[in-house]
This record gives C-alpha cells, sequence and structure tokens, in this order.
C-alpha cells in the first residue's frame, strides 16, 4: 500500500492536466520540497438539550428596522463551526484500487508515491472519518466540548480539526450544514448558500484529509 500525496488538483479539474504536471514538476519535484495549504474544517459544537435555530427564508423586517425569524425548528445535536487549517494530506489507498476510487475526479490522476518508511520518519497519523449522526456521542468531540476555558482546549481542538472529518462528500454535508448569507434590501430579505471557505475550488471537493 503505497503513501500517495496530490497536488494542484484544480488544474486536472478544469481539464489542464499538462498545468498540474508543470506545477508539480516545478514547485515539488524540482526543490524536493512538498507544499501544504489551508483546508476547510469544522470544530463540533455541542447544542444544548431543546435549543431551537431560525429558518434563514423566514426572515422579515420589522417597522424599526430589525431583521425577526419567525420560524423556528429544532437544533441539530451538534453544530459545526468553519475553521481554517493548514496542512499537508496523504492518502494511502491501495494502487489495484486507486483507478476506480471517486476521489480521483477530484484530486487528478498525478500523485506523488512515498514509501512507509517515510510515513514513519515524519510521523504522518491517520485520518478518523465520522458520522455526522454520531458526533453527539464521540468522547473525543464530548472531551473538547468539556474542556472549554481549560489549558486542554486548544489541543483537542488540534485533534479534532486536523485528524478527525465528515465521512460524506461535499455536496452532502453542505445539505445538512450549510452557510447562509442574509441580506435585507428595500425588496425585502433573501437568502442564499455560500461556500464554507473563501477558496471558491474546495466548494467542488472531498474531505480534505
Amino acid at each position: 500500500m503505497a503513501l500517495l500525496h496530490f497536488a494542484f488538483g484544480k488544474h486536472f479539474r478544469e481539464g489542464r492536466l499538462d498545468n498540474q504536471i508543470q506545477e508539480t514538476c516545478q514547485m515539488i519535484l524540482g526543490p524536493r520540497k512538498l507544499r501544504g495549504g489551508s483546508c476547510p474544517e469544522f470544530l463540533p459544537q455541542l447544542t444544548n438539550a431543546g435549543s431551537l435555530r431560525a429558518v434563514p427564508g423566514s426572515g422579515q423586517l420589522v417597522p424599526n428596522g430589525a431583521l425577526t425569524f419567525p420560524q423556528m425548528v429544532a437544533s441539530p445535536k451538534v453544530g459545526l463551526l468553519p475553521c481554517d487549517k493548514w496542512m499537508l494530506c496523504f492518502t494511502d489507498i491501495p494502487l489495484n484500487k486507486l483507478a476506480n476510487w471517486p476521489a480521483i475526479a477530484h484530486y487528478g490522476q498525478l500523485a506523488i508515491a512515498f514509501q512507509k518508511s517515510f510515513q514513519n520518519r515524519l510521523g504522518i497519523k491517520r485520518v478518523q472519518y465520522y458520522e455526522l449522526n454520531r458526533l453527539h456521542t464521540d468522547r473525543k468531540v464530548i472531551a473538547y466540548n468539556q474542556a472549554q476555558g481549560s489549558k486542554a482546549v486548544q489541543e483537542l481542538a488540534n485533534e479534532l480539526l486536523m485528524f478527525r472529518k465528515p465521512k460524506k462528500q461535499w455536496p452532502e454535508f453542505r445539505k445538512l450544514y450549510g452557510m447562509t448569507k442574509i441580506s435585507a434590501g428595500p425588496s425585502g430579505v433573501t437568502s442564499e448558500v455560500i461556500p464554507t471557505c473563501a477558496d471558491a475550488d474546495s466548494d467542488l471537493g472531498f474531505p480534505s484529509g
């Protein structure tokens, strides 16, 4: 099983495989230096029992100019706080399964392979994928939320951000935890779902790990 690192997948998705090859050679293989990047991740926040959240599309302007949301629904047991994190990602999928790996459509057909000794030398740690509907019973998530205000909270936050990722792929993930932009103007209130990261390229992809 090889340890693989994909880079510059944006070029592949835009039909520019030559550009992906060129940048990989010039910026990674030539200088013999891997490049990390900022990835959109999420911190699971346990919600209080019985808490409610507003339905974005129900926003209304009242005479004093305030924006109200008369429609409320039950909050999910766990909310997700967006937080960008710098990281360098790998996958250890078996080579004989690589051709049928769905994420190839996102990452591209070009990867750099490393031996197991490289992984051991750098202390590369495997990512664990979680089911969204089980997060409220996750021991690490519970520990993080109970540690608020203590010295341990930052270490737990880093663990969740860098080594715990949603099993759902991005299109499905956003349906459950989309970010909504609400605008109030002379014509009324409008709402729209916006990407979870400023990098629009991440809007198309799979979990970043």
